[in-house]
């Protein structure tokens, strides 16, 4: 009995350590969407992790999703493709983030272009801009009156400043390759 006790509280305690078990509801519909989408249902958990993990800081606030794919036009020539694509937009309370997932099947990899776009004053975004060119790891790949693009070296990320006389916008971007 007591070996009964002890192997069903490990069952269980691994069941719980399990991540994609303890999503919640809306973040695993969110998710199991985007794998539908790419044909990836089948795919092992670790993987469904990997995928998830790089859009779920936009599923922490008050949220909502919408998506595209190579269905949603209907003069779409690509739905039949090997290559599929997911383009989805999470807005929350202080930002847009949007996501490509584009998945090369024959290669068994996924592109992912993460964007995120925040509205601030001008004031705050002048002194972001003031920070980033501060940053020995960035660099000013232009700057004008009322923008700048900045890179950060060795990196696929990116950011964009854009301000007016009283607002602005900063948009952060990067690319993950993810090998399933």
């Amino acid at each position: 009995m007591k070996h009964f006790i002890l192997v069903m509280i490990l069952i269980i305690n691994s069941y719980a350590l399990d991540e994609l078990s303890a999503m919640n509801k809306d973040n695993k519909e969110v998710l199991n969407a985007v794998l539908t989408k790419l044909e990836l249902e089948k795919t092992s958990n670790a993987n469904k992790m990997k995928i998830f993990n790089e859009f779920s800081f936009a599923l922490e606030k008050d949220w909502y999703v919408k998506w595209w794919d190579q269905n949603s036009a209907s003069k779409s020539k690509v739905s039949k493709e090997d290559t599929k694509f997911v383009e989805m937009i999470i807005v929350d309370e202080n930002r847009i983030y949007s996501f490509t997932f584009v998945y090369f099947k024959k290669k068994n990899q996924i592109f992912i272009t993460r964007r995120q776009f925040v509205a601030s004053t001008s004031e705050y975004l002048l002194e972001k801009f003031k920070e980033f060119k501060k940053d020995s790891e960035y660099t000013v790949s232009s700057e004008k009156n009322n923008y700048a693009y900045l890179t950060k070296k060795e990196y696929l990320i990116d950011s964009i400043i854009h301000i007016d006389d009283t607002f602005g916008i900063v948009s952060y971007l990067d690319m993950i390759v993810i090998d399933l």
